[in-house]
């Protein structure tokens, strides 16, 4: 596979053309954002880490009947991927109230919640992702309600091995909040799912939206 010119550069990947026109390569870099990107530094090993977490949770999903833009591992830091069209849309499960939705709501930290909440956000960094909601996507032509619909079921569906992947690996993990940003075609999982843990309470304050990825452990 012959990697070609970039194609996107993101906060800590970028996305380059290759040879074939319906595949895309990941390189995920060393670079650690905060703050939606206003800050940056280097972390040795990043990239390889992210990348092959990213791997293993994709293999998990694809697995459980999930179909995602994951192809295969192409080295440490770079992935091959199925080239889609993007919608500008990120889902968010939250399991744990945590981050922007505590500071939006005023509600406790750490509160387990019952059922889980999705929730949309506009992926536009320079805007810095705004929290949206369904009409705002079908009156912008962001996605349609059929769209919106499928969106949601795989979302909850997501959650749902991310959940159990991780109580049989970490029963005291704590919980999990399960990211999709942003969804491409409404009925495939892509570009990155980002589960985020979060301490049992009293155990630490989890940052912005959660703390880093949760290692895939053992086995």
């Amino acid at each position: 596979m012959e990697k070609r010119e970039e194609l996107y550069r993101g906060k800590a990947k970028s996305v380059y053309k290759t040879d074939d026109a319906d595949r895309l390569i990941l390189l995920f870099r060393n670079d650690t954002s905060a703050f939606d990107g206003k800050r940056i530094e280097q972390l040795d090993r990043k990239g390889m880490v992210n990348n092959k977490f990213n791997a293993f949770i994709m293999q998990k999903l694809e697995e459980a009947g999930v179909p995602t833009q994951f192809d295969r591992l192409l080295g440490d830091n770079e992935a091959l991927v199925k080239k889609l069209e993007m919608i500008p849309v990120e889902c968010v499960v939250r399991n744990y109230a945590a981050g922007s939705l505590v500071k939006r709501l005023g509600v406790e930290e750490g509160l387990q919640l019952s059922p889980s909440t999705f929730e949309l956000f506009l992926k536009d960094d320079a805007k810095g992702d705004p929290f949206i909601n369904e009409s705002h996507v079908i009156a912008f032509g962001w996605a349609s309600a059929e769209n919106l619909a499928t969106m949601k079921a795989l979302s909850l569906k997501v959650n749902e091995v991310l959940e159990q992947a991780v109580r049989r690996r970490r029963p005291a993990a704590g919980g999990l909040q399960a990211r999709i940003r942003p969804v491409p075609r409404p009925d495939r999982a892509g570009r990155r799912i980002q589960p985020r843990r979060l301490p049992p309470v009293g155990q630490g304050n989890p940052q912005e939206d959660g703390q880093g990825p949760l290692p895939p452990g053992p086995g």
